[in-house]
C-alpha cells in the first residue's frame, strides 16, 4: 500500500479490525520511509456472472449444491427431506474436511480455538452440518512468521468467512465425474 504522504511503495500494518458491519477491514498502517501513520479500509464485493453475461449480487442464501430434485435439473430443499424422515446416509458419507492456515504465531490452544471458529464457516455454507453421520472437521496450522500476540477474534472471524467462501467456491468450481454431474454441469 502506497504511503499517501511520501508515496513510498510499502507500508507496515500496525493494527487490523473488522468494521462494525463486518463488511470491511480497517487497517492502521505506518510508512517505513517517513514514519507517518494512515488508515485504509479494505472491502470486497462479490458478484456472480452467469453464462448469459448477466451479473447478479452474490447470495449465500442461494443453494449451489446438494440433493438433486426429481428431474435432476436443480436442487431439492434439504430441510424438507430431513424433516420428512427419509432414510439418511451412513457415517462418513458426507464429511467435509478443511484446513485454515495463518502466518500468526499460535499456541496449541489458540490453534484449536482458530479451528473451532473457522468451523462456523461450514455452518454458514452447508446445511445440514454436523449431523451424527458426518465427520466434519477443520484443522488449523500456523507458520509463526508473524511475531506478536495474535488477535484471535479477528483471525477467527475472518477465517470463518474464508471457509464459507471456500466451500461455496469448491461446490461451484468442481468438475463432474461420469454419472455424477457437477453443479456447473446442471442446466
Amino acid at each position: 500500500m502506497h504511503c499517501p504522504f511520501c508515496r513510498h511503495t510499502d507500508s507496515r500494518v500496525v493494527d487490523s479490525r473488522a468494521t462494525d458491519d463486518g463488511q470491511s477491514i480497517r487497517r492502521r498502517r505506518q510508512c517505513p520511509d517517513c514514519g507517518r501513520r494512515f488508515t485504509t479500509v479494505e472491502t470486497a464485493a462479490l458478484a456472480v456472472m452467469k453464462r448469459s453475461g448477466v451479473t447478479e449480487p452474490f447470495s449465500r442464501a442461494k443453494i449451489v449444491a446438494g440433493v438433486r430434485n426429481a428431474t435432476g435439473s436443480g436442487f431439492a430443499d434439504a430441510r424438507v427431506i430431513v424433516r420428512s424422515g427419509t432414510p439418511r446416509g451412513v457415517a462418513g458419507d458426507n464429511s467435509t474436511i478443511g484446513v485454515i492456515a495463518t502466518n500468526a504465531k499460535l499456541t496449541k490452544a489458540q490453534a484449536t480455538y482458530l479451528a473451532q471458529m473457522t468451523d462456523d464457516g461450514y455452518a454458514r455454507a452447508i446445511w445440514p452440518i454436523h449431523t451424527i453421520v458426518d465427520g466434519d472437521t477443520v484443522f488449523a496450522i500456523a507458520t509463526g512468521s508473524r511475531p506478536g500476540e495474535p488477535d484471535m477474534i479477528a483471525i477467527g472471524s475472518l477465517a470463518a468467512d474464508v471457509m464459507a467462501t471456500a466451500v461455496l467456491r469448491a461446490a461451484t468450481q468442481a468438475t463432474g465425474l461420469p454419472n455424477l454431474p457437477a453443479v456447473r454441469d446442471l442446466k
